[in-house]
């Protein structure tokens, strides 16, 4: 009896042991990697959804980070800017960049049009505090934890590689891309989210740092699927009022005619390709180049 019960508990620690093995097999992916892989304070960051992914640092003297992800809802943009500042990750007085896409003001915090996928509000899990989670549940950590172990055994087992986005055909695309966007931006109630990015600034400008909010360059058939009454009536008009309410700068690049006739400067229609990038941060930095030149001489 009593080997039964050391083959037991041995057999026990074997699992957890394994289990704990396959949990760390593999590296955080997404934000939890950028916060884990944080080694120096940030002098400019940016949040929002996967439009954020426009702005490149590696040029300037500041030290950058991209805090957005693909959909991001104005709740978790509050959220990754809360936790970097109680974190200490900031730098006096720096920049921070709100970049907002034309569909922001109708998510709700966890994506729930996803449904029945509920995986937005996963990779959350792995880095913020459970009272910074919307509808925080112990169920789903734990679950998380079994998931995590099953994807690094299949990497092991099956040594897959992660697909990766292809390029789409701008202007077969543009019109279900618009038509998608324009669902997500009537999908809940605009109301809370301008409380939320009413509370974002508000911390912001509280901590010293310098919020700027930006309309990303997007292809002109993009802007014109989405109609020039209904940017006004469901964009624009929003994002000039909180502008004027804080006096803060706004940069307007979504027309910019300098990048939205281009088509080679764009992978599809509301994302910049490489090339597109380089055009645009050169533009962007060369117009917040007095803020940068604060930044630089703190330094």
């Amino acid at each position: 009896m009593k080997k039964f019960v050391i083959e037991c508990a041995l057999g026990i620690l074997f699992i957890i042991f394994s289990g704990l093995l396959l949990y760390h097999s593999f590296p955080n992916s997404g934000l939890a990697k950028k916060v884990n892989d944080i080694e120096t304070k940030i002098n400019i960051l940016n949040l929002g959804t996967s439009h954020g992914n426009d702005f490149d640092y590696s040029n300037t003297n500041l030290v950058g980070l991209n805090m957005n992800r693909e959909g991001n809802t104005l709740y978790y943009d509050l959220q990754n800017y809360l936790f970097l500042r109680n974190r200490n990750f900031l730098t006096e007085k720096a920049i921070v960049i709100i970049p907002i896409s034309y569909f922001v003001f109708g998510l709700d915090e966890n994506r729930t049009d996803r449904k029945p996928d509920n995986s937005f509000v996963n990779n959350f899990y792995f880095y913020l505090p459970k009272e910074q989670i919307f509808s925080f549940s112990k169920q789903k950590e734990n679950g998380l934890i079994i998931e995590r172990i099953q994807s690094n055994t299949k990497k092991i087992l099956y040594n897959k590689e992660e697909k990766t986005g292809t390029n789409l055909i701008l202007y077969e695309e543009t019109v279900k891309r618009v038509q998608h966007h324009k669902k997500m931006s009537n999908y809940s109630s605009k109301e809370k989210n301008f409380n939320y990015l009413d509370t974002l600034i508000i911390e912001i400008l509280k901590d010293g740092n310098t919020p700027i909010l930006v309309t990303t360059p997007y292809h002109y058939s993009y802007n014109e699927q989405f109609g020039e009454k209904w940017l006004n009536l469901n964009y624009y008009n929003f994002v000039r009022k909180f502008s004027l309410k804080y006096d803060l700068t706004y940069l307007d690049y979504g027309y910019d005619r300098r990048i939205s006739l281009e088509e080679a400067y764009f992978k599809d229609s509301d994302h910049l390709n490489n090339k597109g990038k380089e055009i645009f941060n050169t533009i962007f930095f060369n117009d917040i180049e007095t803020l940068i030149k604060k930044q630089t001489e703190k330094q």
